[in-house]
């Protein structure tokens, strides 16, 4: 029998009532949390817009387009913005509800050539090809080497069943642009309109049919579709299967599909009669990756760095590859370097998640390597008022709090003097505790308190806790951190230990799950904490926690260790009031069972140095 089968009685479904509770009460805060950063960060519809950029940057379309769409709500008069989501639906095949944006746009601003140009697009795509080439023409007019243009109006002449006609618009887009895809395309159509013999006009030469067929896959590729691309360039390769560039068209998007193996094996087949392809070779190292084959895929990117010593997607592989297998340190020197060239923003988003994954924890109060002001603080005053009311004819608990942090190189000091009025008595406690760094991933304290002439507290207590992020022994295992924490405490009549064993699980969103457990060998009370927290920002925070067991969560008083069944339900939020000022504030229910009910809450004002 386990301890806490032998010291708790706890059905399933109040157990299971009990972990829903951190959930319930974190939910109710969000929104107060979410209102106070609005009030103090004005800017926060610029900050959607940027989440909503970077998500279409990874090719995220459906999280983008929601992202957009929640902005637009915020400004609706933002014409780009909505051209853009007219984009993304494009690319979503909803071309109705895109051509009715795009629309709108160029109503508004009909010089607005790019927009008109998507509206274009997105016509042909329709088939709608007489309306479409008039979308083409007006931007023509305005802009007659406008090489997006001309190639969008050749491709309508030629989809529509007029190759002679496209040709010159092709040869005018080549001028204009010099772009090698026109000139292959242009190309290939001169020789099937020299090739081709009379035909029913229902049919178009087979060539023809399957330059028709590239841009279908093209256009798919580029929506999003990835199956239909892949049969559609599926279909390319049986009409010409001597085409390693197809070939190579399709294993990308194979890959895009996670059907790796797949791909990898048209990437094999195209490096074995071009050896010289950088290009798939980088692709296929990248395949291999994400099958987790490191080594082969390390080994392919130093063989093209040997080929081609600055080439960056071969680079950033190695950097990528490196973070994968946990070298994050070997990884983060990769992105730094990467970064100081390019100025890349997606390489930067990278190397800030290698770096927030070197970080000691997001619980420790320890230098990190960050700058500016951010959670959990470590230079502050802190001034906090508490009041809780007690059942049982208990009169009225009130707390005053001064707390004092500063850090000491990457350690940080913290002094906490908290007068207490409870139970009718007078107590004024004084604490300290030393954070510090230790070892890879890992952090800890060390606590003191005393009390002079004490009525309730301890004369006495001392303690300490060692944290340790486990992402050292296997990648996996790189949101898991384990602690466990003792304290002593000395009172009038009783010496107490307390045993805190804890987990923390990091979760995605800047979520994490803490679950301790609180054991008092003395008396045999035992109780079970878990803890939410959310932190959506550097100087936001909420949490939400609930216990049970057989002893109170937070030991001050003897009646918080004496052995009776407990239940405490908590929540609470830090955040921002100005650049050097912040609040935070909690609510709390704890039962008792025949001892009390305790119910009330706190608020401290925090002042940043």
């Amino acid at each position: 029998m386990t301890l806490m089968d032998s010291k708790l009685s706890w059905n399933k479904s109040a157990g299971l009532s009990l972990l829903l509770i951190p959930l319930a009460v974190l939910a109710g805060l969000c929104g107060a949390a979410a209102g106070a950063e609005a009030t103090s960060h004005p800017a926060r519809p610029r900050q959607a817009l940027e989440q909503a950029k970077q998500l279409e940057a990874a090719k995220q379309y459906p999280e983008a387009l929601a992202a957009y769409r929640a902005y637009l709500e915020a400004q609706p008069d933002n014409d780009e913005v909505r051209a853009t989501v007219a984009k993304l639906l494009s690319w979503q095949g909803h071309y109705d509800e895109a051509v009715a944006l795009y629309r709108e746009v160029v109503d508004r601003h009909p010089l607005d050539h790019d927009s008109r140009i998507g509206l274009a697009r997105v016509l042909a795509w329709q088939k709608q090809f007489a309306a479409s080439q008039e979308q083409y023409e007006l931007v023509l007019r305005d802009e007659p080497r406008n090489g997006e243009a001309l190639t969008g109006l050749a491709d309508v002449l030629l989809w529509s069943g007029h190759p002679e006609q496209a040709v010159p618009y092709y040869e005018r887009a080549l001028a204009a642009t010099g772009d090698a895809e026109v000139d292959a395309r242009l190309r290939s159509l001169k020789t099937n309109i020299a090739a081709a013999q009379p035909l029913p006009s229902t049919h178009a030469p087979r060539q023809t049919e399957t330059a028709r067929v590239l841009e279908l896959a093209r256009a798919f590729e580029t929506e999003g579709r990835y199956p239909e691309a892949a049969s559609a360039y599926r279909e390319a390769l049986g009409h010409r299967p001597d085409d390693d560039e197809i070939r190579a068209r399709l294993a990308r998007v194979l890959s895009w599909q996670r059907s790796h193996a797949d791909s990898a094996s048209l990437y094999r087949e195209v490096l074995s009669r071009h050896p010289e392809d950088q290009d798939s070779r980088v692709a296929l190292a990248r395949v291999l990756s994400w099958q987790q084959q490191f080594g082969e895929a390390q080994r392919l990117y130093e063989d093209v760095l040997q080929a081609e010593p600055k080439n960056l997607d071969a680079r950033r592989g190695l950097a990528e590859v490196a973070h994968w297998q946990g070298n994050r340190a070997d990884a983060l020197a990769r992105y730094d370097a990467l970064f100081a060239e390019t100025r890349d923003p997606g390489i930067e988003r990278q190397r800030q998640a290698v770096q927030s994954e070197l970080l000691v924890s997001p619980r420790a109060a320890v230098g990190q390597g960050l700058p500016g002001f951010r959670i959990p603080y470590r230079d502050y005053a802190k001034l906090g008022y508490g009041h809780y009311s007690y059942t049982r004819n208990q009169p009225d608990e009130r707390d005053v709090l001064f707390e004092v942090a500063k850090p000491i190189g990457d350690q940080t000091l913290v002094v906490r003097v908290e007068p207490i009025n409870r139970f009718g008595f007078h107590d004024t406690p004084v604490s300290a505790e030393y954070y510090s760094p230790l070892w890879q991933r890992a952090w800890g304290y060390v606590a003191a308190q005393g009390t002079v002439n004490p009525k309730f507290t301890p004369n006495y207590s001392f303690a300490g806790e060692l944290a340790q992020g486990l992402g050292g022994l296997h990648a996996s295992l790189a949101p898991i951190e384990v602690s466990f924490g003792y304290r002593r405490l000395n009172y009038k009549q009783d010496d107490i230990d307390l045993l805190m064993p804890g987990l923390t699980i990091f979760l995605p969103f800047n979520v994490w799950l803490t679950e301790k457990l609180y054991a008092i060998p003395n008396t045999g009370a035992v109780t079970l904490s878990s803890q939410l927290t959310w932190r959506p920002t550097d100087r936001v925070q909420v949490f939400a926690s609930g216990s049970f067991g057989t002893s109170g969560e937070r030991i001050v008083a003897a009646q918080d260790f004496t052995r009776i069944g407990s239940r405490t339900i908590q929540g609470g939020v830090m955040v921002p009031v100005n650049e050097r000022f912040s609040v935070e504030a909690s609510g709390y229910y704890e039962d008792r069972g025949l001892l009390y009910v305790r119910r009330g809450g706190n608020i401290s004002l925090i002042y940043h140095w």
